[in-house]
């Protein structure tokens, strides 16, 4: 009887530590569920507020006019909208230390010093990445002394930009020069070192290798009716082609589009920067549709080639500026290719977040 009793003791100890176990892989298992959704909760914040600044960057960047500020209230909004808590006081504002936004560029790397909500948008800017932290809460956890366990993820989203032009002539002219349709202007105006607005495919990797600037590869790519440029997008760089490429069968391609006539498409850019090979890129900004009025390609005297055309003031000309003088294409601006007013940053999508795991 003793005996007994002693087992049914021994019984209850061994149920009670069996309780013991199973509770804690109970609350352990509570935890980490908590964890994941907490996981999930915070990679839904990051792809949201991704998501809502790029798209502010695409409104400011489709009007030209950048407010670093919008694109925080935005970043901030949509992660504590999505379960990320405020630390500053006030929803939907710039404060809140738990949500952290960088402005991403064209190859999706962090800008240097391009924190989202530092007072400005770098001109680079093309995407943004979005980091989130969270405390998911615990339960196993509080009895050891932890009240959550902290949580963080990220998402990136660059803008795709999916308006561009196709079948354009290797000549790139300045976004200032074009101002009223049916004017003429000067349109050979490029910038950089022995640069005057030649280009030649190589950076759409296109017949021209980078390193070739020979009149050659001018003369295949200007010739009518060849397309070789391919489709180039807004905001794409092209490079450019140094030397004022003055060889016969360039003027020769040059007459054809004066005689004929034959309108064609140019590049329209803002800016530049120094590159590889031919030493000078220029971005696209637009496609102006141009027919072509006459030009010069040498100064000097005996260097000089032109061509009639039909005559014309160019507008833009500096206060007594000669507007036959010095290296020169004058032509016609006759509207926009590629998108309205030229812009084609007036269809701007998203791509599916990059997300960071």
């Amino acid at each position: 009887m003793y005996r007994e009793d002693e087992d049914r003791g021994q019984s209850a100890v061994l149920v009670a530590i069996a309780m013991l176990v199973l509770v804690i892989f109970a609350a352990i298992s509570v935890d980490v569920s908590s964890a994941y959704l907490g996981r999930r909760t915070a990679q839904n914040a990051a792809d949201g507020a991704a998501l809502a600044a790029a798209r502010q960057l695409a409104y400011q960047y489709n009007a030209s006019v950048y407010n670093d500020s919008a694109i925080k209230m935005e970043l901030n909004d949509f992660a504590e909208r999505n379960g990320v808590e405020d630390t500053g006081g006030v929803l939907a504002d710039t404060d809140n230390r738990n949500v952290v936004g960088i402005y991403l560029d064209e190859h999706q790397d962090p800008i240097s010093g391009g924190i989202i909500g530092s007072g400005s948008v770098p001109v680079n800017a093309i995407g943004v990445e979005a980091t989130v932290f969270i405390t998911t809460p615990a339960f196993f956890g509080g009895v050891m002394g932890r009240s959550g366990y902290p949580v963080q993820a990220q998402a990136a989203v660059l803008l795709d930009i999916a308006c561009g032009a196709d079948c354009i002539v290797p000549i790139a002219t300045h976004a200032d020069t074009i101002t009223t349709t049916g004017s003429c202007f000067n349109i050979f105006n490029g910038d950089g070192p022995g640069n005057f607005g030649w280009l030649n495919w190589s950076g759409q990797g296109i017949y021209c290798h980078q390193d070739d600037c020979s009149s050659k590869c001018l003369e295949e790519n200007l010739a009518p009716g060849t397309c070789r440029s391919g489709f180039i997008r807004f905001g794409e760089w092209v490079a450019g082609s140094p030397g004022d490429m003055n060889s016969g069968l360039v003027r020769q391609q040059l007459n054809y589009y004066i005689d004929t006539p034959e309108e064609f498409t140019v590049i329209v850019w803002d800016t530049t920067r120094e590159a590889g090979g031919c030493n000078q890129e220029y971005r696209a900004v637009g496609f102006a549709r141009m027919q072509l009025l006459g030009y010069q390609l040498a100064q000097g005297g005996g260097n000089a080639h032109g061509h009639d055309g039909v005559g014309c003031t160019p507008m833009g000309l500096e206060p007594g500026e000669d507007p036959n003088d010095g290296v020169r294409l004058t032509a016609t601006f006759l509207g926009w290719a590629g998108g309205e007013g030229g812009n084609c940053r007036a269809i701007g999508t998203l791509r599916a977040p990059s997300l960071k795991r």
